[in-house]
């Protein structure tokens, strides 16, 4: 199994996505060795929390500050790509990836 030395995701600059958009773009991996099986599994996973203050009772004799918070697992998805021959150039990803 060849081991992952870095990987770089490369998308449109000032691109912004919003929920549910498909994203087109290139994964550019560079390896420690050669693959033995030549196929690259891609997986993403889209993860989202969010934090905030809100004060109860504000408008009485007492109030106190409550925490709320929220996460979600958006998206998670797994897709396969055989690589073809000895090509050194990044491999581009389509959308809905």
């Amino acid at each position: 199994m060849s081991m992952v030395r870095s990987i770089e995701l490369v998308l449109p600059k000032d691109a912004v996505y919003l929920a549910g958009s498909n994203l087109k773009g290139q994964v550019i991996l560079t390896l420690n060795s050669t693959l033995v099986d030549p196929v690259v599994k891609v997986e993403l996973v889209g993860r989202g929390y969010v934090e905030w203050n809100e004060e109860i009772g504000a408008s009485r004799d007492y109030s106190r500050e409550v925490i709320c918070n929220n996460k979600a697992d958006y998206v998670h998805k797994t897709k396969t790509f055989p690589v073809q021959g000895k090509e050194r150039r990044p491999r581009p990803v389509g959308p809905g990836v």
